[in-house]
């Protein structure tokens, strides 16, 4: 080998270990930078994560931070604290997400709100032991595919988070999201936040699209299901709106419930604090939108307003008669039931519109909750089960 191939080769092996040395520079610099952003969290928005195990990964190209497992908590003053617990967390940087820092979800989470008690704690499932005299009660988990989140790359007062997944199921330990849990496939939406915003702009907001949807027991699946939520500004509503969500979950679901039916046309004691912008799916050709203007009490049970647009009703209902899914007099007396709405809101042909009043946490029909209506007729149709004539839907 001669002089000049020699310092041809020793130069490239010194520029590769260059390359790698700076390689490694920025990565660990990376690294440095998503522990500081995770430090950071606690002062920024008071809730705190705290992890038994840490390590950094993805060399040379991605900085990453893997925690493992991990727990966040959340002070809610005069409302308990807020806890969730976590599979792992994956903290990314990448040049193919370059704007934005990757969060990765993996391994279900448990999410819970911690109380005292004067009796020693008892641990709940998927929790960790709380200290002593306190108890967590568990209200909700996400099991399914990983959660990809991605935040903005440098921190400001206003800004926007993406989120999707494959697939993932959410259910509660008790009360509607334990009777009635949701699986959803091809999930993606976003939330922003603006912490600079007037009564007339909002200071959170989700959006969010599922493919398909399922919700238990009802055995048809939900499709183009999609979900739009607003907290109106200023910015203290954004505080008041999760010390009153943080109240609610905190409470028995029985004692948010009325004992006797309310008043509809009982004013609200202040401005919606949460917006339902819509909530749409489509089933069977039929399209659903529900829209809804909310009072979050902080000691628990919503209140406000709210409405249905229901489309291609009849068509609907003629399909479930063919399919014997509705018998030739529940079908009657379906379309009688439209007819007076569609004479009282004077459009025959648009979509039918129902007003749904929302009081103590209940959604109302005529005073009544929808609960307690769906109820009896779910007896009704079930004492008509022997008549032949008569067939009970399918819920």
């Amino acid at each position: 080998m001669t002089i000049a191939r020699k310092r041809a080769l020793l130069g490239g092996v010194a520029g590769l270990a260059g390359v790698m040395l700076l390689e490694t520079c920025v990565w660990w610099s990376g690294v440095s930078y998503l522990r500081h952003r995770v430090e950071a969290l606690q002062s920024r928005t008071g809730c705190s994560v705290v992890s038994q195990r840490q390590h950094a990964a993805g060399w040379p190209f991605a900085a990453r931070l893997r925690l493992e497992p991990v727990r966040i908590q959340c002070e809610a003053p005069s409302s308990g604290t807020i806890v969730g617990t976590i599979g792992a967390v994956s903290v990314e940087l990448a040049p193919w997400h370059p704007a934005s820092v990757r969060v990765l979800l993996e391994g279900g989470e448990v999410w819970g709100v911690v109380r005292p008690l004067e009796e020693p704690a008892k641990a709940e499932p998927g929790m960790q032991v709380p200290h002593a005299g306190e108890a967590v009660r568990v209200v909700a988990r996400r099991t399914g595919a990983p959660l990809q989140l991605f935040f903005p790359l440098p921190h400001r007062q206003r800004g926007r988070v993406d989120f999707q997944t494959d697939f993932m199921r959410v259910a509660g330990e008790e009360g509607q999201m334990a009777e009635h849990p949701v699986t959803a496939r091809d999930v993606a939406g976003y939330g922003v936040w603006n912490m600079q915003a007037d009564p007339q702009a909002s200071v959170l907001a989700v959006s969010l699209h599922a493919r398909q949807a399922l919700v238990t027991p009802w055995p048809d699946r939900f499709e183009n299901v999609d979900i739009a939520l607003a907290v109106p500004g200023p910015v203290r509503n954004a505080g008041l709106f999760w010390q009153a969500l943080a109240g609610s979950v905190g409470r028995p679901p029985s004692s948010l419930v009325a004992q006797s039916p309310s008043k509809v046309g009982s004013p609200l004691p202040f401005e919606p604090n949460l917006l339902v912008q819509h909530v749409a799916a489509q089933w069977r050709g039929l399209k659903a939108v529900w829209s809804a203007k909310l009072v979050l009490p902080a000691e628990g049970g919503a209140a406000g307003e709210s409405w249905l647009s229901l489309t291609n009703w009849r068509l609907l209902v003629n399909d479930l008669t063919r399919d014997s899914l509705l018998s030739p007099e529940q079908a009657a007396f379906l379309n009688r039931v439209s007819e007076h709405v569609e004479q009282k809101q004077g459009t025959p042909d648009g979509p039918l519109m129902v007003p749904l009043p929302v009081r103590e946490g209940q959604l109302q029909l005529g005073g009544f909750s929808v609960d307690m209506l769906y109820g009896l007729a779910r007896k009704a149709m079930d004492g008509q089960g022997e008549d032949k004539t008569s067939l009970p839907v399918r819920h």
